[in-house]
């Protein structure tokens, strides 16, 4: 999941400061849960995984 995020990232040219803007977490915390450094944010990298998946994200 975290490497569909950082690869969506990429592509779109998008800071995690955005993409956690759209989801109204901080960036720190977005950073942390990618990194694996917030477990508690998982439900947050998986709900974003999917949007990205699904094509809600764009």
């Amino acid at each position: 999941m975290e490497e569909t995020i950082i690869l969506f990232l990429t592509v779109h040219n998008m800071t995690v400061a955005e993409l956690a803007d759209r989801y109204e977490v901080s960036h720190e915390e977005l950073l942390n849960a990618l990194s694996g450094r917030n477990k508690n944010m998982k439900h947050v990298i998986r709900r974003i995984a999917m949007d990205i998946k699904g094509g809600e994200l764009k």
